[in-house]
């Protein structure tokens, strides 16, 4: 996939997921014990075989940056092509506004011209998943498309106000419905698209000129009918953060050993910032049951169908039960962890109990002390 080059839009306003991002960007969230979220697009980009990768960001991009650093851990700290950071440029008086996308791009229209590759695979930052993207470059191909989406067909039961939704005739795209009240079928957009650079270039220019904002309502929909526009089935899995319940979810299925399997037990492993850690100790009384335990952890007490970052310490006698700790976290002596979420470097203090219901996890913002 030398001809393309990748990037990943970290510009999503996730309104349902302000407890997490009060801080930093989306793509920024702690994920899986070890990750970030945008550590899955950016491995599958690099594993596919992309080497020039840009990632749009927004203003709280500081814990992104330092997690990215100069690319070297995902091998893209190269003289020609590599990783490139492409922050937001704002005019006075749009500093308050939430732009849309098309903007972003718009303000690094040179990087894009200036780059080799003529395709471009756009990605979101806010989905997980381990993808070879060579197949989807060969149904492009083949299907000689202006734009390739990726889809699934889902069977599970979702909101359809939450996501991006394609009707099809024989693979080709006949309709875009973005965020309907009301579902027109299952095939599920996933955020990502293989598109021709010169179209996208003439689509930004396209929105811009006529000040609108928003690449797919505005620039792909109305060009339906005049572009070649086909959709690629995706059967591996995936999963969408667009709420701190979707956020618990998605982390939870992780302890399913299929989900596992299909995100983790690879040929293409999911590529992160490495961390020198030394290897979790478990103290004599600890009980530890279908959890994930990343480097540097202390367990003293019992953790259940939970996911603690590095360096948590479970001292003695405390429960940590259906629950996401992340670094740093501390749960003192005898307390009680339900159905909660802690963001970074929390303290809970001696017989401190935080039990939540399970359709509506308690998350506490990092740096509290309880």
């Amino acid at each position: 996939m030398r001809e393309v080059m990748g990037i990943i839009n970290d510009t999503i306003v996730g309104e349902n997921l302000r407890d997490l991002i009060s801080h930093r960007s989306i793509a920024a969230i702690p994920f899986g014990g070890r990750y970030r979220l945008i550590d899955f697009p950016l491995s599958s980009m690099v594993n596919s075989g992309i080497r020039n990768i840009g990632i749009v960001t927004q203003r709280k991009n500081r814990s992104l940056l330092e997690h990215l650093e100069s690319g070297a851990d995902w091998d893209l700290n190269s003289k020609k092509d590599g990783l490139f950071i492409l922050p937001p440029v704002f005019e006075k008086e749009s500093y308050y506004k939430n732009l849309g996308d098309v903007d972003y791009y718009h303000k690094h229209l040179d990087y894009l011209k200036f780059s080799t590759q003529k395709y471009v695979l756009l990605a979101n930052s806010n989905v997980i998943y381990n993808m070879d993207f060579n197949g989807l470059w060969d149904f492009f191909k083949h299907k000689k498309a202006d734009i390739a989406f990726v889809y699934q067909q889902m069977e599970d039961k979702f909101q359809a106000h939450n996501h991006t939704m394609f009707e099809m005739d024989n693979e080709r795209v006949t309709d875009i419905a973005v965020n309907p009240q009301k579902k027109i079928n299952n095939n599920l957009s996933l955020g990502i698209m293989l598109i021709k650079k010169e179209i996208l270039i003439e689509l930004i220019d396209h929105c811009i000129s006529r000040g609108l904002d928003d690449l797919v309502k505005d620039g792909i929909i109305p060009k339906i009918n005049q572009l070649k526009m086909m959709a690629y089935s995706y059967k591996g899995f995936w999963g969408k953060i667009h709420s701190t319940c979707s956020y618990y979810k998605y982390s939870k299925k992780l302890l399913e050993s299929q989900t596992w399997k299909n995100l983790f037990i690879s040929p293409h492993p999911i590529l992160t910032r490495v961390q020198n850690e030394p290897p979790a100790k478990y103290c004599a009384g600890s009980k530890v049951a279908n959890s994930l335990i990343a480097n540097g952890c202390i367990i003293e007490g019992s953790v259940v169908n939970s996911i603690l970052f590095r360096g948590v310490k479970v001292e003695k006698g405390a429960v940590v039960k259906d629950s996401i700790v992340m670094q740093k976290g501390v749960i003192g002596l005898d307390a009680t962890l339900e159905n909660a979420i802690l963001d970074k470097d929390i303290v809970l203090n001696e017989n401190t109990k935080i039990i939540s219901p399970k359709q509506y996890p308690t998350v506490i913002e990092r740096r509290t002390r309880m």
